[in-house]
């Protein structure tokens, strides 16, 4: 599946970069992507890269940087790297989402002065909200901040998953504060120490390293992000999560369609059921270019805007664990083997991580309760 309909949308900067992601990235996370798989290993050569081509600081509105992305540039981008492995998608994924917010939080404290280092540094951020005793709730903590000496600030937090967390420059965490309130913290990695409960032994997503660790911070009151909890949840963290786990998702379809589609043509297979595996994935495109366009424009009504990006994740994830398993019933044995060239077993496995990345259940009952009191 190529993307047609967002390409008049992706930013000149972006269309600079393509050559670079195509020629430079991509070809190393190909080399790199069955070991990443089957050893359960962060995708480091790829990241490397990625960071050497100054890639990793792309929300980042600054005259320093060297590329500056939208949203619809960071969606293509982790559709590309999603294509070719899952699992350097989604890191890549969940680091923009959480510098997206560490920015807005600069930029709205007027502290834009102090961004500098994530574009000199090309610094991954990892994100620590699962919580052993609240589960994966990012929008509730029960680690709480005890005061320190000299205005220091210390933190224990029991964390059941912290996606490459041995591999990140810093941490954005929730946590309950001292006065009981809800707070995001930034920390760089001098600030945190990290002590391994339990290993990632999973069936997708594997080289997310998505260790639990039980982790001890000592910082200060300025580490602690000045947005609500609330804001940060509703209108950073969740709509650009929605969205570029969307384009993980859509890659991982897509590269099961394309064998597919490879295979279709090389054999006697019933026209309905590929046809039926295309309109599928049209469907999930249609979606995810509305939601984007929306998000990217801005709606006046900001309730409709947040349902549907909540809606999206569902709607996606499950549309794209279906096309994998209809590309299956066509391939048969073939996508079945692991040694063969039509193999979508990864596909399979890394699409259904979807189903326990913020619940389906969890989510669907939620809009169920805000179409109650959606105007008529």
């Amino acid at each position: 599946m190529i993307l047609k309909k967002i390409d008049k949308y992706l930013s000149s900067s972006f269309k600079k970069a393509l050559k670079t992601i195509e020629e430079d990235v991509i070809p190393v996370l190909k080399d790199e992507c069955d070991r990443v798989h089957y050893n359960s290993e962060f995708p480091s050569e790829t990241f490397n890269k990625i960071k050497e081509k100054k890639l990793l600081s792309t929300i980042i509105d600054s005259d320093r940087n060297y590329y500056i992305f939208n949203v619809y540039d960071h969606f293509y981008f982790t559709y590309l790297l999603s294509k070719v492995c899952a699992s350097a998608g989604m890191i890549y994924a969940m680091h923009i989402a959480q510098l997206h917010t560490i920015y807005k939080n600069k930029i709205l404290s007027k502290k834009d002065d102090e961004l500098n280092i994530f574009i000199e540094n090309q610094l991954l951020i990892a994100s620590a909200t699962s919580e052993i005793g609240k589960g994966g709730d990012v929008s509730r903590s029960i680690a709480t901040i005890e005061k320190g000496d000299n205005d220091t600030l210390y933190l224990m937090k029991k964390c059941s998953v912290i996606s490459y967390a041995d591999y990140a420059d810093g941490i954005l965490l929730t946590a309950n504060s001292f006065e009981n309130k809800q707070i995001f913290i930034y920390i760089d990695k001098s600030k945190y120490k990290l002590k391994l409960m339990s290993k990632w032994d999973a069936m997708g997503l594997r080289g997310t390293c998505s260790n639990g660790y039980v982790l001890e911070a000592k910082f200060h009151e300025n580490d602690i992000l000045s947005i609500s909890s609330k804001e940060i949840v509703n209108n950073f963290i969740m709509p650009y999560s929605h969205i570029l786990w969307a384009a993980c998702w859509f890659g991982i379809a897509s590269n099961s369609f394309e064998k597919t589609l490879v295979y279709y043509k090389l054999n006697t297979i019933s026209n309905a059921q590929i046809s039926e595996i295309y309109n599928n994935l049209l469907l999930v495109e249609n979606s995810i270019t509305l939601n984007l366009i929306n998000f990217e424009k801005g709606r006046d009504d900001d309730f409709m805007k947040k349902l549907e990006l909540t809606s999206l994740k569902s709607q996606v994830s499950e549309l794209c664990i279906n096309v994998c398993l209809d590309c299956l019933k066509v391939l048969g044995i073939n996508g079945y083997i692991n040694d063969s060239k039509y193999s979508i077993t990864r596909n399979i496995a890394d699409s259904l991580s979807s189903i326990v990345m913020i619940n389906n259940n969890r989510i669907n009952n939620s809009i169920s309760e805000s179409l109650k009191i959606l105007k008529t």
